[in-house]
């Protein structure tokens, strides 16, 4: 995660679920959230990802404990 989103971003969020195409990030601060959740930003993620071999449609950044443990 640090290297496709930074060392210093990677330590405010976190990816917590992936299903088809849709990747979930958890923000810990409602104004980092501002940062990340703009076109610009999230194409640069989203490729970084296909590079890897991930296929990412789409990135939701999500308050922390939104996603249900299973």
């Amino acid at each position: 995660w640090n290297g496709i989103i930074g060392a210093s971003n990677a330590k405010l969020c976190r990816p917590v679920f992936y299903r088809d195409g849709v990747l979930k990030v958890e923000i810990n601060h409602p104004a980092f959230k501002l940062a990340l959740d703009n076109p610009k930003m999230k194409t640069a993620i989203t490729n970084r990802l296909t590079q890897l071999g991930i296929a990412c449609e789409n990135i939701l950044f999500i308050p922390p404990g939104t996603v249900k443990k299973r």
